[in-house]
């Protein structure tokens, strides 16, 4: 998959344009028009960057243009040098580093480039360092391997456009380095970077036209083909298609394109598809034939077509489009002389007409002898002198290249080539009649096949790296069920002794120890995602480093982080369950006593349970269990209240929540302060003929700080009552929990009692 790639890239090595375009023209001139009616000298100096910027740009089209842009940036230059105009000159540096690199000659570049950052590498914030760094990595090429330092420029680069605001610039720089993880084969870590570029892109709303997101659709189309996705490579290919033709663009680029789009639906073997898209890239490439006398273009648009016609067994149809290549191919060009008598060969074969294939056949025999050893092309070779071999049955000399092929796809490790050998080599040894040599080669062909589906070298220490944490959790997940099923022991111990009256404060007491047992589980269930999640990443970043090949890695890790991530709401789950267990134990308690005030106590523990419960039930349900949406959980919490109380006392519930979301650290204090406040007004603060209201509000009060009120209109607190000095337990818990959430509580004794907590919001990462 990676030649593949590899070959694609190649293809757009062509132009963006062709010859000068009207456009091009039309920008030269207002260039030109800009710089003779500059009067100051700094206005100068940047109306000559441009135009030299924009020869430079063109020069892709126009080579010769690469000397008009080296004038104009050494004016430039010059005049910057004498009127001392520092920024002039390090955006001279600039396009001067940038012309040398479009020109090949990286030293130079990198010595400009080197001089801008030195110049600047005490303003880490301005945006002429991050255009040397930019430059840095645009030097270095995209090799196989990781490159660390082409990543550590354009990192250094990115963070200064975070810094300056450049939303633009970030995401194309974020696309460069999307491309060193496409030769990396870490093709999931480039999908990454650009979806972060095409949040980017959307977030300044320019037109499709300005931002040239043909570029970026193609990378998705080049990542997604590597993760051989070929539907989704498609897709973006086809987004590409969709604004050359909204936008009428008949350049190389679309021409580049239309090649694109068509090489995916090969792949899909959809051959129509291809066979359509191949006939919109074919008027561009005889326009360029027009223009440029150069049928380089059209050559390659036919040779698509005869690799299409071999691939659907059209043998005589793929000749027809070899005779139309004519003399268009460059015959200097090694790869095309190879292209044209191989598939003549292959397709006079095929069409039976082994007169005509025998002439190629000496042809490819020749040219292949004269490779260098084990050259690529020498196995694209050896299959078609194979075939002809077989079908002429010349078995001896099949069996000798059959040979030759095997050696070459082993040193070029060519795997899957290698197979297709082996099965070559199987019908081969049929059409001779010696089974057992066939049986054993085409047992050799299943075995790397296999191999090539199933077997993955690189997950191997991720394997046993996950079978370790899981371990390790299901320890621990073991070890914590030991715990409750002690506390339920506990429980059941407590059913006798609840008989006396002095079992509730013993009932009070344990709720609260249950409780704060819990608020410790939940938070020790985080800190141990945030260490796990630190230790992966941490563990990737390894396994990178001392293999790059092993580029399986990271869809290996995202199976971890699933797993991780159903584990954890298994957890919430087990919590919840445990929770209803506690409330179940107090219900069935409840039944072999007659004392009110047990029973009272015991219910006040059932509603705690049922709040912090309500709380892990949310996170299990939810998709993101690092916080809580506390505008659903507070509704489903009054509505439980308001159920519970319904047969004794009914009050109007009036709310007026803000959407926040909540870490389950801060979630379950405030979930435990409502429960008790809704529950005290419920019970203490209305008359039995009066049905009073309750009014819950929870609003954002200055940045990152709320505000949460629990407001009746019932009688108040009896006069002289001193909230800091009681033995309601109630009221001692929301003092506790709210100096758990850093807040500040408050009561107002003022018609009916208004009990509020001020608290910020702490940000948490879900690493």
């Amino acid at each position: 998959m990676k030649q593949l790639i590899a070959t694609i890239l190649l293809f757009c090595g062509l132009s963006s344009a062709f010859s000068q375009t009207a456009n091009e023209q039309a920008q030269l001139r207002q260039g030109r028009k800009n710089l003779s009616t500059a009067v100051a000298d700094t206005a100068k100096v940047s109306a000559m960057l441009h135009l030299g910027n924009q020869f430079l740009s063109f020069a892709e089209s126009q080579p010769a243009f690469i000397d008009s842009a080296a004038l104009y940036i050494g004016r430039a230059e010059q005049l910057s040098t004498t009127v001392k105009f520092g920024e002039g000159l390090a955006h001279s540096w600039l396009s001067r580093a940038a012309m040398l690199h479009a020109k090949n000659e990286l030293k130079g570049s990198d010595l400009y480039a080197e001089k801008v950052i030195s110049r600047y590498r005490s303003q880490p914030s301005d945006k002429l360092l991050a255009g040397g760094y930019v430059q840095l990595g645009d030097n270095l090429p995209d090799e196989e391997k990781m490159s660390d330092r082409k990543i550590a420029y354009y990192k250094n680069a990115i963070a200064i456009y975070d810094k300056t605001g450049d939303r633009r610039a970030k995401a194309a720089v974020l696309i460069k380095l999307g491309n060193i993880y496409l030769m990396g084969g870490q093709y999931q870590t480039m999908i990454d970077l650009l979806n972060d570029a095409r949040r980017l892109y959307d977030s300044l709303n320019y037109p499709e036209k300005e931002m040239d997101l043909e570029w970026l659709y193609e990378r998705f189309e080049y990542a997604y083909l590597g993760k051989d996705n070929y539907t989704e490579a498609l897709k973006y290919a086809l987004q590409s298609v969709r604004i050359i033709e909204k936008y009428k663009d008949v350049s190389l680029k679309a021409f580049r394109i239309y090649n694109n789009v068509a090489l995916l639906n090969s792949l899909l073997k959809r051959y129509d598809t291809q066979l359509y898209f191949l006939n919109k890239a074919l008027p561009i490439a005889r326009k360029y034939e027009a223009q440029q006398n150069d049928s380089t273009m059209v050559a390659q648009v036919l040779g698509n077509m005869v690799v299409s016609k071999i691939a659907q067994g059209k043998p005589a149809e793929a000749l027809g489009y070899l005779r139309k290549i004519g003399n268009r191919y460059p015959h200097t060009n090694l790869g095309w002389r190879h292209f044209i008598n191989k598939y003549y060969l292959q397709a006079y074969t095929e069409n039976r007409q082994f007169d005509q294939a025998a002439r190629y056949y000496q042809l490819v025999v020749k040219q292949t002898a004269e490779l260098p050893e084990f050259h690529a092309h020498q196995i694209t070779n050896y299959n078609a002198i194979i075939k002809y071999l077989t079908a002429t049955r010349q078995f001896g000399a099949a069996d000798k290249y059959l040979k030759f092929n095997d050696t070459a796809c082993r040193k070029n490790s060519q795997v899957d080539l290698l197979a297709r050998n082996y099965l070559d080599w199987f019908h081969v040894d049929s059409l001779k009649g010696d089974f057992k040599t066939a049986i054993q080669h085409f047992q050799l062909s299943k075995v790397i096949t296999d191999s090539l589906v199933n077997t993955k070298k690189a997950s191997q220490l991720a394997d046993l790296q996950v079978a370790y944490q899981t371990e390790k959790k299901d320890e621990e997940i073991r070890l914590n069920a030991q715990k409750i099923l002690l506390l339920n022991k506990q429980a059941q111990y407590q059913h006798v002794s609840l008989l006396h009256e002095k079992t509730i404060r013993h009932v009070a007491f344990a709720g609260l120890a249950m409780l704060l047992l819990l608020l410790g589980v939940s938070y020790n269930r985080y800190r141990l995602k945030q260490r796990t999640n630190i230790q992966l990443k941490a563990q990737q970043e390894r396994i990178n480093a001392a293999n790059g090949s092993m580029r399986q890695l990271n869809d290996s890790l995202q199976t971890l982080l699933r797993e991780k991530e159903w584990l954890l709401k298994e957890i919430h789950h087990r919590v919840k369950n445990n929770l209803q267990i506690v409330i179940s134990l107090l219900n069935t308690q409840s039944a072999y006593l007659d004392n009110q005030y047990a029973l009272d106590a015991i219910r006040n523990s059932q509603h705690r349970m049922h709040a912090m419960s309500l709380i892990h039930q949310k996170l299990y349900q939810s998709d993101n269990m690092a916080t809580i949406d506390m505008s659903v959980y507070i509704r489903e919490l009054v509505e439980y209240l308001g159920e519970s109380f319904k047969q004794e006392k009914s009050a109007v519930m009036r709310l007026n929540i803000s959407p926040v979301k909540l870490d389950v650290s801060q979630a379950v204090p405030l979930g435990l302060i409502l429960n008790e406040a809704i529950s005290n007004s419920i019970k203490y603060a209305f008359t039995e003929n009066n049905r009073g209201q309750i009014d819950i509000v929870l609003e954002q009060i200055e940045e990152e700080k709320y505000l949460l009120c629990i407001a009746d209109n019932g009688k108040g607190l009896p006069e002289g009552f001193d909230p800091y000095n009681t033995s309601s337990l109630g009221m001692s818990l929301m003092q506790g929990l709210s100096q758990q959430l850093d807040g500040d509580f408050q009561l107002e004794n003022k018609n009916g009692l208004r009990v509020c907590v001020t608290f910020k919001v702490v940000e948490f990462t879900n690493l």
